[in-house]
């Protein structure tokens, strides 16, 4: 099954510049809730085709999965894949925008589900919703209650 996920998005109380770089990178996943681990497994500056290893947030014993970035557009936007052990990929694009009141942050997802019945897909796309809805919560939270623990590119 390929799905793609229209997701919420969420303005938060800070500059484009600040989320951008905050967002893009990765180690700072588990600050917000997106992963319960992440570590850059390639050398050099986050850049088009670095790579992580990550442990999922989304379930208590976490999936594995390596998270590479495919595109970096500073500050309005970047995209990446997921690749989870269990043979789900994810292509995702993050849109920034300069907003009245900080930055809305504009995630879009397409999915593919292997071995995901079609009478399925709906249940699942609600759920991914769900999940991502709390996920940029957590991350408005995080930016707004605290100066970021880290800085990205």
């Amino acid at each position: 099954m390929d799905a793609r996920v229209e997701l919420d998005s969420v303005v938060i109380n800070r500059p484009i510049e600040e989320v951008f770089s905050f967002l893009t990178n990765m180690e700072n996943s588990p600050v917000w809730g997106r992963s319960k681990s992440t570590t850059q497994i390639s050398n050099g500056t986050v850049s088009v085709g670095t790579r992580f290893r990550e442990i999922s947030a989304g379930s208590e014993e976490g999936i594995e999965m390596e998270t590479v970035i495919t595109g970096l557009e500073p500050p309005v936007s970047y995209s990446y894949t997921v690749r989870y052990e269990n043979g789900i990929e994810e292509r995702a694009r993050v849109s920034l925008e300069d907003v009245a009141g900080g930055t809305r942050v504009q995630p879009t997802a397409e999915i593919q589900l292997p071995d995901v019945p079609q009478d399925q897909e709906g249940a699942v796309v609600a759920e991914m919703r769900t999940e991502v809805k709390g996920i940029l919560e957590n991350l408005k939270s995080c930016l707004e209650d605290n100066s970021p623990t880290a800085t990205g590119p």
